[in-house]
């Protein structure tokens, strides 16, 4: 809704759409958020730009549960990805946005989101997360367990199968839950999403312990009121129910619970998806009325370029409102460029992270403020049996890679395994485990070389990617 004060004064100020209306050295200036074109594949519309705003927390959502998503989808069209079918099914829904920095990071929001479609029972999923009491409530009824006899996972899948329909000895139900985390990379707070998965394989003849199979570093299975529950605290959760017949894979209509407690949505916002937009760069206040004052005078503008230190900048000066500004950043030996801010403390959203910007002058002084930091070191170990992707970057081969970051950058790292192998876990290179997640993300604050090199670890076994 446009906002206007001071029409009768003659002083009109506020915004309509695109439009903005100020008062400049006596003269009311209206100027509009022109977007650069699409040559960058950047969106030259505003509609694009909220496309790809809605598109990165979808796409690291789903990097997020990748290896999930492979079992997810029944009837998946032959030349159809996973990838295709979780965006298809869910960029019409749930308007959360993220900004560049943010999508460059991979940070991630839970969301709605629809994770897996297909003809058998659903799970139906009662969290009371959030509401007093820690824990999630699955309408799989087991029934009546003898007291005082440790339940097997034998117990409990004869109960589910006798008193829940469609359910048959080794169909699987796969349960996520997922936590939220949050890391300061450059003073910015980004969001980020671990997932705790537990399988339970639907077996009457199994005489393990139910407690013992189905539990993972943060829930813990349990009955009670003759139902499945898992005990412990998680921020979004979904379960999926899957079948194989043959090769031929079934699954059922899921979407990611969140707590009920859980009803706004802070990344959906008009200003906040405004901001987003804006992360993508644009052409700055194009102005309206030509850039004078009353009395026929060109309006300048003081363009301020200041460095944090450990590299040069160029490009400040005096400029014409409304015409274009370029400033460069050239880093120091051994820093990396992280951006181009409004503040001096490199907070918030970068107004880009191009070496070269260019933007039209404001109507009015502007500081912009290079930010420079400590190149990190990370060495990848030698790869066999798969590759591996770290931050965007494809290594392969029997060497050592070394990849150079800024400091205080999130680091991702994917493994894909090679054709009869799979993904077992992370390890240094003084074989200590560090992770079993795939991607693996972490904080560079210091070089990893040497025998604290990453590598990746593949195990004989699977078809590979």
């Amino acid at each position: 809704m446009a906002k206007f004060h001071g029409i009768v004064k003659g002083d009109l100020k506020g915004n309509a759409g695109q439009f903005s209306f100020r008062q400049v050295k006596g003269v009311t200036v209206a100027s509009g958020r022109i977007y650069n074109n699409s040559s960058a594949g950047e969106g030259a519309t505003l509609a694009q730009r909220e496309h790809r705003c809605k598109l990165a927390n979808i796409v690291n959502f789903y990097r997020t549960i990748i290896e999930f998503e492979k079992r997810a989808w029944e009837g998946k069209p032959e030349r159809v990805s996973d990838y295709n079918m979780f965006v298809k099914a869910n960029l019409t829904n749930n308007d959360v946005y993220m900004p560049k920095n943010y999508a460059n990071v991979g940070a991630v929001v839970p969301a709605r989101y629809v994770v897996a479609k297909g003809s058998l029972t659903p799970v139906q999923i009662n969290p009371f997360f959030g509401a007093g009491i820690d824990g999630v409530q699955f309408a799989l009824v087991v029934g009546e367990l003898p007291v005082g006899t440790p339940v097997t996972v034998g117990m409990v899948s004869q109960g589910i199968i006798e008193n829940n329909a469609g359910y048959n000895n080794g169909d699987k139900i796969t349960f996520a839950f997922m936590f939220k985390r949050y890391t300061t990379i450059g003073g910015v707070s980004y969001p980020f999403v671990d997932v705790d998965y537990i399988e339970m394989q639907l077996d009457t003849t199994s005489t393990e312990l139910a407690a013992a199979v189905y539990q993972s570093r943060n829930m813990s299975f349990y009955i009670a009121d003759n139902v499945v529950r898992f005990h412990g605290t998680c921020d979004a959760v979904f379960a999926v129910h899957t079948r194989m017949l043959g090769s031929v894979l079934q699954a059922s209509n899921q979407v990611v619970v969140l707590p009920a407690t859980e009803s706004s949505n802070p990344y959906g916002t008009e200003e906040w998806i405004e901001a987003c937009c804006d992360s993508y760069g644009y052409k700055g206040d194009v102005l309206i009325q030509p850039s004078m004052n009353e009395g026929g005078t060109v309006i300048y503008t003081t363009i301020t370029v200041e460095s944090s230190g450990h590299g040069d900048v160029a490009g400040g000066g005096s400029y014409i409102a409304g015409r274009p500004v370029t400033v460069t950043a050239t880093p120091a030996s051994g820093y990396a460029f992280k951006g181009w801010y409004n503040n001096a403390a490199g907070d918030g959203v970068p107004l880009s992270t191009d070496l070269e910007y260019t933007f039209n002058a404001p109507a009015e002084d502007m500081t912009i403020y290079a930010i420079f930091a400590e190149i990190i070191q990370i060495t990848i170990g030698k790869v066999t049996n798969g590759s591996v992707t770290a931050n965007g970057e494809v290594i392969t081969g029997t060497s050592e890679t070394t990849i150079n970051v800024a400091k205080g950058t999130l680091v991702t790292l994917q493994a894909t395994a090679a054709s009869g192998y799979q993904f077992s876990k992370w390890q240094n290179g003084r074989s200590e485990n560090l992770s079993t997640s795939n991607p693996y993300s972490f904080v560079a604050n210091e070089n990893i070389t040497g025998s604290a090199q990453i590598l990746a670890v593949f195990v004989a076994g699977g078809a590979g990617e």
